[in-house]
């Protein structure tokens, strides 16, 4: 992949840049899932990024290209993406709106999967009824 100011970038597979996604959009950085404005914003617990076998190699992977930073402390290790990881997410947002920013999923259109959106949908039913029962967070 050729970088963004003409230096070279290392080549991303689909299984890396849908971790990617997946890390710069977890609900557990401190966005809550919102659109990230710099790495620093990407920070997440490792454990809810890595669900399968699979997904520890492209995290490892990520890790050895130098596009995420791990930081271990056995159940409480965090990973976020690097400045070079942030470019390259970045670019993908802009090049492939076809997946759901949240899983990475190949969507036809919208920014989220069926099921990524029912999991939002019912989120925020949650904090709507909270509210209503006089719940602040």
């Amino acid at each position: 992949m050729n970088g963004l100011n003409g230096t070279t970038q290392p080549n991303v597979t689909e299984l890396e840049a849908a971790m990617l996604r997946k890390i710069a959009r977890s609900e557990y950085t401190t966005l809550n899932g919102g659109e990230p404005t710099n790495a620093d914003e990407t920070s997440t617990w490792a454990d809810c990024i890595v669900d399968s076998n699979a997904d520890k190699g492209v995290l490892s992977s990520l890790i050895q290209k130098e596009l995420v930073n791990h930081y271990p402390d056995g159940k409480d290790s965090t990973c976020q993406l690097s400045e070079l990881g942030f470019k390259i997410y970045k670019a993908l947002v802009i090049d492939n709106l076809d997946h759901c920013l949240e899983c990475g999923a190949v969507i036809e259109n919208g920014e989220f999967c069926s099921d990524c959106q029912r999991k939002f949908d019912r989120h925020d039913d949650m904090m709507a009824d909270a509210a209503w029962l006089g719940h602040t967070f």
